[in-house]
């Protein structure tokens, strides 16, 4: 399996149109839209604006979540990226190590505790 491309995060409706897409160091401190650690000030996250369903909405992205959404899916995860990469593990058992291996090392050590809780109901 690529390390591009594998999950499709079905939003149905209108589609996400981009209008900005940066990486950017908060003067204050945000919360990650995806797994809701803080991200501090003057670190690093994705800043993305786009418009969905007639709405512009903003949305902040920690690197370690930036890094599992670009090797893993194709299109847009807005706040559900965990949910999805938990189904993708529950449909396919695994994530390749080939993509993991490319992750920063918090969304590696994420990744890798889904898969082992994964596998361990799979065993009760």
């Amino acid at each position: 399996m690529e390390c591009t491309c594998s999950i499709n995060a079905d939003y149905g409706g209108d589609p996400v149109r981009e209008i900005s897409d940066e990486i950017k160091r908060p003067a204050k401190t945000h919360l990650c839209d995806e797994c809701h650690r803080e991200i501090y000030r003057f670190e690093r996250y994705r800043l993305e604006t786009f418009e969905y369903e007639g709405r512009i909405e903003t949305h902040k992205t920690c690197l370690d979540c930036n890094s599992v959404r670009k090797l893993l899916f194709c299109d847009f995860s807005l706040g559900t990226l965990w949910e999805d990469v938990w189904n993708e593990i529950f449909d396919n058992e695994t994530i390749p190590e080939a993509c993991i291996s490319k992750m920063t090392p918090r969304a590696r050590e994420k990744v890798c505790d889904l898969m082992e809780k994964y596998w361990k109901e799979q065993e009760e």
